[in-house]
């Protein structure tokens, strides 16, 4: 009895109940158990008593000695702090206010963002400015009792850049005008945050579940194919002492790349091996991933590509898991003990952009014509370039990645369109551009119905239009 009221109870069973409730119904257990087994009455009478007994001697000397941890708390419900305290913002928080006028532009901004869905390394959102307001002066806090939120230290991000990435100071204002603007066009467009929010994460699902897992599937199958070629070769005599042998047996055995290639060169004529050759040349065409280059007609130049070693080891990395943890929207991963740049790999935002591309070449006719058609890139001081489709998306920065939507209504006019800027702008443009394509394009692309070049149920449905908002809801409901 001393001991707690709930806390034996509680621990044992699992369960949270009161002491009373709990030692009733251990007293009706054990009464169940008795009869049971056939116990006399006499038995069970003499067992109730002892037990009302025992439970009025410890009630009875509860109350004269009560137990020290009860009387500190008796005492302290009985006095209430009197004295105010004071509470200091420590000087690592950077949360505001939106509705406080302060100089800096993008503090309302950074209030008002929410985290992203995807929960890597950001904080719960803050505190609503009607219930606080924090700031560097001193506040007096009412006494309380809760305790001290565990993140009271974090530094609030908004999620518009990477934690590693230095701070883009020149891009701050563009930011905060685009996410209005793109919050603005959603409006207009009857689409709500949240439903853009969801079709941008059913598609960061579609790309790695559906795409990159069964792409490094297939690069794992054919180097066990290349290595087992070249074992197989390596058995005959005749073919092993001739130039062509000798050189494919000077390759690194368990090097796939290099066996591609020699196999490619001098073997690309066998008609045994085009298969192998052929499907080497697909994956390739995943892992190739062109640098952007401002006087090409698509902004991009095939002939500079980024190194394929490095593509390969970042697609294997970001297939592992389901939501891709690893991502990071603007920059990359080391590669050969350098950090990375821009001048060495792509951003993850380019490489799953070409990839997801990619992936949509190699299931329309003719060939390749989606990336060469609805996909460009172009810089914000570059004039416009003639349109190859009615609809497309223009990359118009590499670091920090934001991309826009033009779109052509059969009149010929233009109008672009902007997702919302941040570490999703990948998957928000990507939804952007499938909705409008649902609902403007009668949902196809070179002639193909998006939504069929998926095979799963859940890659479909992010191939799928977003829901518009109904007349009696508010689009912009979700931003608060």
């Amino acid at each position: 009895g001393s001991v707690g009221r709930s806390e034996f109870f509680r621990c044992c069973s699992a369960m949270a109940m009161d002491g009373g409730t709990a030692r009733i119904l251990t007293m009706l257990s054990v009464l169940a158990v008795l009869v049971s087994v056939d116990v006399s009455p006499a038995f069970l009478r003499y067992f109730l008593i002892v037990m009302v007994s025992m439970r009025v001697i410890l009630d009875i000397g509860q109350y004269l000695t009560p137990h020290e941890s009860m009387k500190n708390r008796f005492e302290k419900v009985s006095k209430p702090n009197s004295s105010p305290r004071t509470y200091r913002a420590p000087e690592s928080i950077s949360v505001y206010s939106p509705s406080s006028s302060s100089s800096n532009a993008r503090n309302a901004y950074n209030a008002s963002r929410t985290p992203p869905h995807y929960g890597v390394n950001s904080p719960p959102a803050t505190v609503p400015s009607k219930f606080a307001t924090f700031t560097s002066t001193p506040i007096k806090a009412v006494p309380s009792v809760h305790h001290v939120s565990p993140y009271s230290d974090i530094q609030y991000r908004p999620s518009v850049r990477e934690e590693g990435q230095p701070h883009y100071a020149e891009h701050d204002v563009d930011e905060l005008a685009l996410h209005d603007l793109a919050l603005q066009e959603l409006h207009d467009q009857r689409i709500s945050l949240r439903a853009i929010e969801m079709h941008s994460q059913r598609i960061r699902c579609l790309i790695a579940q559906d795409i990159l897992r069964p792409l490094c599937a297939s690069l794992r199958q054919n180097d066990a194919d290349l290595i087992e070629l070249r074992k197989t070769l390596g058995k005959d005599a005749s073919f092993a002492q001739s130039v062509v042998g000798t050189r494919l047996g000077s390759c690194d055995p368990s090097n796939a790349v290099e066996i591609a290639a020699y196999v490619r060169e001098y073997l690309g004529s066998v008609p045994e091996l085009q298969t192998l050759i052929v499907a080497r040349n697909e994956l390739d065409f995943f892992l190739n991933i062109p640098r952007c280059a401002e006087d090409t007609p698509t902004g991009f130049d095939a002939s500079l590509t980024f190194p394929s070693e490095y593509v390969r080891e970042r697609v294997e990395k970001l297939s592992r898991d389901s939501l891709m943890n690893d991502y990071h929207w603007d920059q990359g991963a080391p590669f050969k003990g350098k950090s990375w740049s821009s001048d060495i790999a792509p951003t993850d935002t380019q490489l799953l952009l070409h990839i997801f591309a990619r992936w949509i070449d190699t299931q329309v006719q003719p060939r390749g014509s989606f990336s060469k058609s609805y996909i460009t890139y172009r810089p914000s001081h570059i004039p416009a370039k003639k349109m190859m489709a009615p609809i497309m998306i223009e990359q118009v920065s590499v670091v920090p990645p934001y991309f826009t939507i033009r779109t052509k209504d059969p009149a010929g006019k233009v109008k672009i369109s902007h997702p919302l800027p941040g570490r999703h702008v990948l998957f928000n443009t990507l939804a952007l551009f499938i909705h409008h394509v649902n609902r403007y394009y009668n949902g196809q692309v070179c002639r193909s119905r998006l939504s069929l070049l998926a095979k799963s149920w859940s890659a479909r449905a992010a191939l799928q239009q977003i829901d518009d908002v109904d007349d009696d809801e508010d689009p912009e409901s979700d931003v608060d």
